[in-house]
């Protein structure tokens, strides 16, 4: 029989009591843990740049062996050059259109803004030696320089009337870092109290500063401008801007050539110019940090063999002042100095602790990795196995938290490239041949599929599924599309080729 603890009726805990217990709990835990999991999270250069700022600070810390000099020239650059760019103000759903006119192509996006022409003819041009000075202003800009500050050096070459002056500036004010214009023009001219017409002609001449394509008020005054700045413009390709945006941003070429009566072959070769247009113009002026990625584990070849190597060149290694250890033993130094010394003491050691930890912790991820992979190694994210962070803390007789900690900002590199830590830890599929599979190894060969379809007859995402299976991959029509989209792969309609 059971023996009885409690007597009379169990009362349960409120949720205010059940989370105040937890409160007292987390309390619990030491300053010096919170900062050891801190310094786990952290990437290589934020603990790079707290060393030296506790090296500043604290005396007794040292450097026993420094590290590498943190400079751009060793440092790999992170691209971000294919971020999302999306204009404001009364550009926002035009520009979705004409980005979906890519199908995921960005690359044809000209990033370089020296490629455009910053004279479109108009009255304000009319200065040879003006021009000059505004081409070399252009094209020797630096790219931390703000659009708005941009157009304001570009106005302030330029001979536009003092009259219109005022306006210029208040429409350049007005323009987004996508070089589209926010508000209205009324509103400028009611601040200003000026006639509309004048309001209309400052905008003209800002319109008229580089890049080709700034101070448009839609999509299509943008694609407009650009086309007469580079001396493109037909009727055709207006009647193209104008009137088949929707269907081309579906893909709908057989319905926009029947519209504007005209093949599909001649409509493609127009397209190929408008695509060549930048539907952000101003966007090359955004003012981006510069983002760095270092390796902390680097799988190598050694003797034949896959290796794990630390990358901590950028961590120096650090030691304990002997001249202060040497001062503490001393009898005349008074309780305060001692103190303080010793609360400085121990705080080094917190960190070099701390800094230990992080390293053992990333060896043990990286070494079950590589024991874990050993396919990818040789052939790359086809063969990626599923694997989870359980797992992994299971065999390093580490916490799942920990781990999850440790692989957080953290980047490993191989002979197939740079990838998160995280990239390794998936959930997978198991073959008809009873072979785990990782989902970015689905992922891979749903992308080699597309990538090999015919584009008059790309494959549908039920035929991709049907694929799968015929290489005894149970992958679900729903789970190919979520895939799809998650590696921004359009669908098959917004694929085809019409010629």
């Amino acid at each position: 029989m059971r023996k009885q603890f409690f007597s009379g009726k169990f009362k349960v805990p409120s949720f205010e009591q059940l989370n105040s217990v937890k409160m007292q709990l987390e309390n619990t835990i030491a300053p010096a843990m919170l900062h050891s999991l801190r310094i786990l999270q952290q990437p290589t250069l934020e603990l790079a740049s707290e060393i030296n700022h506790e090296l500043e600070t604290n005396p007794v810390l040292e450097i026993e062996s420094p590290a590498e000099e943190l400079l751009p020239g060793n440092l790999p650059e992170l691209d971000t050059s294919r971020e999302r760019l999306e204009p404001g103000g009364s550009g926002d759903d035009d520009a979705d259109v004409f980005e979906e006119m890519y199908s995921g192509n960005q690359d044809e996006f000209q990033e370089d803004f020296t490629g455009f022409s910053s004279d479109s003819g108009g009255e304000a041009n009319a200065n040879p030696e003006i021009d000059e000075l505004r081409e070399y202003r252009l094209n020797s800009v630096s790219h931390d320089q703000s659009l708005n500050e941009h157009l304001t050096e570009e106005l302030a070459c330029s001979d536009c009337p003092e009259k219109l002056r005022p306006a210029a500036e208040m429409i350049i004010e007005s323009i987004d870092d996508n070089g589209y214009l926010s508000g209205t023009l009324a509103d400028i001219a009611q601040v200003l109290q000026i006639d509309l017409d004048d309001a209309e002609k400052a905008l003209k001449i800002v319109q008229s500063l580089g890049p080709a394509g700034v101070g448009a008020r839609n999509l299509e005054e943008c694609l407009l401008l650009q086309l007469e700045a580079e001396e493109l413009d037909t009727p055709l390709l207006r009647r193209i801007i104008l009137e088949t945006l929707p269907d081309l941003a579906d893909n709908r070429i057989p319905a926009a050539a029947a519209k504007l009566g005209v093949s599909t072959g001649e409509l493609e070769e127009n397209l190929k110019v408008i695509r060549s247009l930048n539907p952000c113009p101003g966007a090359v002026f955004s003012r981006r940090d510069t983002a760095y990625i270092l390796p902390d584990i680097e799988i190598v070849r050694e003797n034949g063999e896959w290796a794990v190597k630390m990358e901590d060149k950028f961590i120096p290694k650090l030691r304990i002042s002997s001249y202060y250890l040497k001062m503490l033993e001393s009898p005349d130094l008074n309780r305060e100095d001692r103190d303080y010394l010793k609360n400085r003491v121990e705080r080094a050691n917190e960190l070099m602790r701390s800094i230990a930890l992080r390293k053992s912790t990333l060896r043990l991820i990286a070494e079950e990795l590589l024991y874990s992979q050993q396919e990818f190694w040789d052939q790359g994210v086809g063969k990626l196995k599923p694997l989870t962070m359980r797992e992994v803390a299971a065999h390093i007789g580490r916490d799942e938290g920990t781990v999850s900690r440790a692989v957080a900002n953290k980047y490993l590199l191989c002979r197939h490239g740079f990838f998160e830590l995280r990239y390794f830890f998936t959930a997978g599929y198991v073959s008809g041949d009873g072979e785990s599979i990782s989902a970015r190894a689905v992922c891979e060969r749903i992308k080699q599929l597309i990538n090999n379809e015919n584009p008059r007859k790309p494959l549908s995402d039920q035929a991709i599924s049907d694929l799968l299976a015929k290489e005894k991959l149970p992958v679900a029509r729903r789970t190919v599309a979520k895939y799809r989209e998650s590696m921004n792969i359009p669908a098959a309609g917004k694929r085809k080729i019409f010629h």
